[in-house]
């Protein structure tokens, strides 16, 4: 291998993975730590993580993490965290936003998964874009441009931005 990472103590719980801007953000429920992707020399260390931030995103030099940093489960704060630095920031939630993952970072929106809705925040400052209720299950995904989300028995595609429906194609 390139490189190898030794924590100064060992990974509680499950180990989880994410990379934004050459950083590898590692960790298990107890811990977190900043790791850089070209040499494997730690940047950074969070105490109290939690594994919720493997559902979560990364975008530019930013974590997208749900309550990742708090080492709270029942915490499900968006908080983007710095990848070079490993500072900290919560976005502002709207009322009545429970948020359960975080499908993407589109520009500066970022949409989430909240009980059976699809919220679409501003990054900065948490005030909803749009927001669009469903009675079925959803999952998703986002690239560039578009937000794609599943549901039984379809899948669509939403600008990002706006909420509205590019395409939908249903199956029998």
């Amino acid at each position: 291998p390139a490189w190898t990472f030794t924590p100064p103590r060992p990974i509680s719980g499950a180990s989880i993975v994410l990379v934004a801007g050459g950083v590898v953000l590692w960790g298990g429920e107890q811990e977190m730590y900043g790791v850089d992707a070209a040499s494997g020399r730690q940047l950074w260390t969070r105490d109290k993580a939690n594994t919720t931030y493997s559902n979560n995103a990364a975008h530019g030099s930013t974590f997208v993490v749900l309550g990742g940093v708090v080492g709270d489960f029942e915490d499900q704060t968006i908080t983007l965290v710095d990848a070079p630095t490993g500072r900290t920031t919560n976005v502002p939630e709207p009322r009545g936003l429970v948020p359960s993952s975080v499908f993407g970072v589109v520009g500066d929106t970022i949409l989430v998964r909240s009980m059976r809705d699809v919220w679409a925040l501003d990054l900065a400052s948490g005030e909803v874009r749009w927001r669009r209720s469903g009675d079925e299950a959803v999952s998703g995904t986002v690239d560039q441009t578009t937000l794609y989300l599943s549901t039984d028995p379809s899948l669509t595609a939403l600008d990002p931005v706006t909420g509205r429906e590019r395409w939908v194609h249903t199956w029998p």
